[in-house]
């Protein structure tokens, strides 16, 4: 009987030995830190979105506010002196912008558009320009192909603002991404400690 005790008190103690805390296993380990890593890599990208974009921003905002500016100035009727004066400013801030080291993905869509917004604004001043320069040209012949350059650089501009805009929001999208992943980290790993 005694031997029956003996054996029972060392299983017991085992099996409770067993039930105690063993500590997290290998797999909750990796999962952990497999999360962690995650989280580290979307926050890297985040803080990449958020420079690319704050960055095309620094470099174009002049120059789209300059865009669009003209091309609220139009809206309401321009000189061509005021007109001149216009494009003047949209040029200064052109040459102001550091493309050498802009990023490639600010340069492609919101930069081209830009450009392109600039240089149908400079082919309407050209155009305008070289009719008051002829004694036989009448500025109402050339009226709808100046709306037509304005109308295309008012669409370039929208486009040039609409892919600024998009930079921003995945900004944002890739930082609450980084966030809900570092929050699931954080849980992962809180869970392992208990």
């Amino acid at each position: 009987m005694k031997k029956t005790v003996v054996i029972v008190a060392i299983l017991a103690g085992l099996l409770l030995g067993a039930c105690g805390e063993s500590g997290p296993t290998d797999e909750e380990k990796k999962a952990a830190a497999d999360e962690r890593a995650k989280a580290t890599k979307l926050a890297q990208q985040a803080k990449s979105a958020a420079t690319l974009a704050t960055g095309c921003q620094q470099d174009l905002g002049s120059l789209i506010k300059a865009l669009r500016n003209t091309g609220s100035r139009l809206d309401v009727g321009l000189t061509f002196a005021d007109y001149s004066t216009q494009v003047g400013q949209i040029s200064v801030a052109y040459n102001r912008i550091p493309f050498k080291r802009m990023d490639f993905e600010c340069i492609s869509p919101a930069g081209v558009k830009a450009e392109k917004a600039f240089g149908s604004y400079t082919d309407a001043y050209n155009q305008w320009n070289d009719c008051i320069s002829d004694l036989y040209c009448d500025t109402d012949s050339i009226e709808s192909d100046l709306q037509d350059n304005w109308s295309k650089a008012d669409r370039q501009t929208r486009q040039a603002r609409s892919a600024l805009f998009e930079l921003e929001t995945e900004a944002v999208q890739a930082q609450a991404q980084a966030d809900q992943q570092k929050k699931k980290a954080d849980e992962t790993e809180a869970a392992l400690e208990t």
